[in-house]
């Protein structure tokens, strides 16, 4: 079964699940922009975070499979200038905007899920993003990160 809800077996239980983690659109907030780390990141940088928040496999949790190449083909950033624009976005270490797992092709928006309200719902497709994504470190962290928030239950 965790196969199915991962995507793999029967297209009924795919596609149910796809339209339930995933929006047709994507809230981007104006104080985006007043971001002071935002605001010194260079415009290949700023594209490519938009390009982050708001693509198809976005979900609520901010944990889905994205490649370089992916990134490339949508935002036409090439080469140094993609390169650039992602080692900006995951610093400072401290405090970077995203996580990527290289070995598996995942990305985590590191602060997504904290401009969602943690409905039932929402936690409980926290929870299923993550046990798809189980085999990556970035799950453990994000485990850690929302230990008191992804701990209620139904």
């Amino acid at each position: 079964m965790g196969a199915d809800l991962c995507g793999g077996g029967h297209d009924s239980i795919r596609v149910l699940v796809v339209d339930a983690l995933m929006a047709e659109y994507q809230d981007v907030r104006t104080k985006f922009w007043n971001d002071l780390k935002v605001q010194a990141w260079p415009p290949h940088a700023k594209l490519l975070a938009l390009f982050l928040l708001t693509n198809p496999q976005m979900n609520v949790l901010g944990l889905y499979q994205c490649t370089r190449k992916d990134a490339a083909f949508y935002t036409g950033l090439r080469g140094k200038r993609l390169e650039d624009a992602w080692q900006r976005l995951g610093q400072p270490p401290t405090d970077p905007f995203l996580e990527y797992d290289n070995t598996r092709g995942i990305v985590w928006i590191v602060k997504a899920f904290n401009y969602r309200l943690k409905s039932p719902k929402l936690i409980s497709a926290a929870k299923s993003i993550l046990h798809c994504h189980g085999s990556s470190p970035l799950a453990k962290k994000i485990k850690e990160y929302y230990t008191d928030t992804l701990s209620k239950t139904k």
